[in-house]
């Protein structure tokens, strides 16, 4: 019997160390669990502000995730977003504060099936603005009557740009060359886009397909380059420059006038650089039976 007392009075003191260390390790646990679900439930609130703030009426046709409300936009403005409208184009419009536009642009999504949102992830150039604020328009032309529709207005900042540079783009006038009367006659507009130091000559003319906007339509600019136009590359030997286009450039397009003009305006479009005193003009690698009359 005293042998057995002896190894119970040795075995309590075991015990009560096994139970130490459980309810310590059960202790730790618990707080281990507290702070695990707190992690979790913080992340999920978090997620769902983030799916909140991406989550659009199904109504609305034009969805922009960036810029923001409030965001402050540089040179050049970057958007991207998803889009479900009529031919599958809309508009992207800057304005400043005081309303003045500084540019008007159409964008066209990705292709895509007819009916679905389709996505657009572009880089905008524009004029200086007048105010350190403005906004920024997207919206579609009703094919019915032509209003504008589908609406999206972003607030935005405008950044202080320091680097710029001014380019000039050519297109025909209406009001200084009635009729067309010199079908070579093109006048330059001015365009401002961010600086850099080589491929001056493919900003210009990635700005002259884009054509006129709404206002500089209404004083008589227009184009005579097909909508959609892409420009492939430019190569510049010897002071001639080899500017290469797709197919598009010459889709549709007939009469000898209309071919003089497109020629004339990307010819003198890159004969405002100093390098360069010859165009030669490219459709797919091809010079020959290409803009024909």
């Amino acid at each position: 019997m005293s042998k057995n007392k002896k190894q119970k009075k040795s075995i309590k003191p075991l015990i009560a160390l096994v139970s130490v260390l459980t309810i310590t390790l059960l202790i730790v646990l618990f707080i281990y669990q507290e702070k695990k679900t707190v992690f979790f439930q913080e992340n999920e609130i978090k997620n769902e502000k983030i799916k909140e703030e991406m989550e659009f009426p199904e109504s609305m046709n034009i969805r922009v995730f960036q810029p923001k409300n409030g965001d402050s936009i540089g040179l050049p403005l970057k958007i991207l977003g998803e889009a479900r409208v009529f031919e599958n184009q809309f508009v992207v419009r800057i304005k400043d504060s005081k309303g003045t536009i500084i540019k008007e642009q159409n964008i066209i999504p990705e292709s895509g099936d007819m009916g679905e949102f389709n996505l657009f992830d572009k880089e905008i150039n524009y004029n200086k603005p007048a105010t350190a604020e403005g906004y920024i328009e997207f919206f579609s032309y009703s094919p019915k009557d032509g209003s504008e529709e589908n609406k999206v207005i972003v607030p935005v900042k405008f950044s202080p740009v320091s680097n710029v540079l001014n380019l000039q783009v050519f297109f025909g006038n209406s009001e200084k060359n009635p009729n067309s009367q010199d079908c070579s006659k093109v006048y330059p507009i001015l365009r401002r886009v961010a600086y850099t130091k080589s491929q001056q000559a493919e900003k210009a003319i990635e700005e002259l397909v884009l054509g006129p906007t709404n206002d500089e339509s209404e004083k008589g600019y227009f184009t005579s380059i097909n909508m959609g136009v892409k420009l492939n590359k430019i190569t510049i030997k010897s002071g001639t420059a080899y500017v290469d286009f797709d197919e598009t450039l010459q889709s549709g397009v007939g009469g000898s006038c209309r071919v003089t003009a497109i020629r004339a305006q990307i010819t003198e479009t890159l004969k405002q650089f100093p390098n360069i005193s010859k165009v030669e003009i490219l459709i797919d690698g091809k010079t020959e039976d290409i803009l024909q009359p």
